[in-house]
């Protein structure tokens, strides 16, 4: 994981120009792995804020939303980090949609429902003065 040179919390696992303290190595899991170890216990939210990661933290919660019909999901969007992790800020509403999750909201002053993807320039402007929107997103 990068460090930024800041203490914002920015640490990524992609590298970034505010990465400046060098890196370190950390163990992530699988949330799918985890839970199954667990006994497949309920799951109604899951938080996601990986900075760029989002798409994988998804990818390795397939069988969670799909034993999850209620699950909701809070998630940051940050079109830069999306930019640099995959060159493109569409994959993350695309892996949404195969995982169930049909609504969608901006967490800004309240909840603003958005429809994805044919909102996404709606959401990148969301972002101008604070560079990401958190996401309320439901099956």
């Amino acid at each position: 994981m990068y460090i930024p040179w800041e203490d914002s919390g920015e640490a990524s696992l992609y590298l970034s120009e505010s990465a400046g303290k060098g890196y370190v190595q950390v163990e992530t899991l699988i949330l799918d792995e985890f839970l199954a170890a667990e006994g497949w216990p309920k799951v109604g939210l899951v938080k996601i804020d990986v900075e760029g990661a989002e798409v994988e933290v998804l990818e390795g919660m397939r069988e969670t939303a799909r034993r999850s019909e209620d699950l909701k999901l809070i998630v940051e969007f940050n079109p830069g980090n999306q930019m640099k992790a995959r060159g493109s800020c569409t994959k993350l509403f695309e892996i949404l949609r195969e995982l169930g999750f049909k609504r969608f909201y901006a967490i800004r002053h309240g909840l603003k429902e958005v429809i994805l993807p044919d909102d996404v320039e709606k959401l990148i402007r969301l972002t101008e003065s604070t560079k990401y929107v958190n996401l309320l997103c439901e099956m």
